[in-house]
């Protein structure tokens, strides 16, 4: 009993308010990448392999879902299958266009690149490699550098 009341004093004398400050400053930023896509295994994929790299990835099954989202949380990147129900993916990125600026988006399909697609839409043709579209999130929203 004796040792526990020592231990319970010396923990109170430690500088915790004065740790947490330092601790939080430590902790990198990690860039939060919106995934769009109605397929649930290719979303699950997509998600684990973002979080495996350092970013931090949130899902939507439909370009209306990924608008909920986005009003409610800070996306760095958006990456939106073309073809999808509700609000596909061209409408997707337009909409985000007009309410959220200059956000990257990256459009995948696993057919051509629409022709109506602007320039400021990067283009992954389905089936690719997680090596390609990760030097496409790289490239999109560099992580940062390790503290």
């Amino acid at each position: 009993m004796g040792s526990e009341a020592s231990l319970t004093a010396s923990l109170r004398r430690l500088p915790v308010g004065d740790m947490l400050p330092r601790m939080q400053t430590q902790v990198p930023h990690r860039p939060t990448v919106l995934v769009v896509d109605d397929e649930p295994v290719l979303r699950t994929m997509l998600r684990r392999a973002l979080d495996g790299a350092g970013y931090r990835a949130v899902e939507a099954t439909d370009g209306l879902e990924a608008l909920e989202l986005l009003r409610g949380s800070t996306v760095e990147l958006v990456i939106t299958d073309v073809r999808m129900p509700r609000m596909d993916g061209t409408v997707l990125a337009g909409t985000i266009r007009r309410h959220h600026g200059d956000m990257p988006i990256l459009m995948m399909s696993a057919y051509s690149a629409p022709l109506d697609l602007p320039a400021w839409v990067a283009f992954l043709p389905k089936p690719f490699d997680l090596a390609d579209l990760m030097r496409h999130v790289t490239r999109l929203v560099p992580l940062p550098p390790a503290a």
